[in-house]
């Protein structure tokens, strides 16, 4: 089953794409494996149209340095790293297809200098609050 991570890459402080084949019979593992935790969770997301669920490490948010890695809107924004699945008429995760890799590439490439503006506006925002916290 083939899906699409974004996996940060702290040596080259990037965020990289990659298509993934892993074991349909042992993805939780695998997810674990390519998110780096031990608890996902997932949501469901629309890009074109078109359904597909983040996979996402459940305990980011208790990680210290937090980095974002996709900006989906003010209210929803991902950290860490993330694995890009659909579902089947069952509710099943099943692997993405040649078009869906394509739609979420550019979905993620799309969003990328959204994910750099809300990033400099928090790091703005954290500054402005350290210089009002000394004065």
């Amino acid at each position: 089953m083939y899906i699409l991570t974004i996996e940060l890459n702290h040596e080259r402080k990037a965020l990289e794409s990659y298509i993934r084949d892993i074991d349909d019979g042992n993805k939780l593992k695998e997810y674990y494996c390519f998110l780096d935790c031990h608890r996902v969770g997932t949501t469901t997301i629309d890009v074109d149209g078109h359904a597909y669920d983040v996979v996402f490490d459940d305990e980011t948010m208790l990680r210290n340095p937090l980095i974002p890695s996709l900006y989906i809107s003010e209210e929803q924004v991902f950290f860490g790293n993330l694995a890009f699945v659909k579902n089947n008429e069952k509710g099943e995760s099943v692997g993405l297809d040649r078009e869906d890799m394509i739609r979420l590439l550019n979905y993620v490439d799309r969003q990328k200098e959204r994910l750099y503006r809300w990033t400099a506006q928090q790091i703005r925002q954290k500054q402005e609050m350290a210089v009002a916290d000394a004065g």
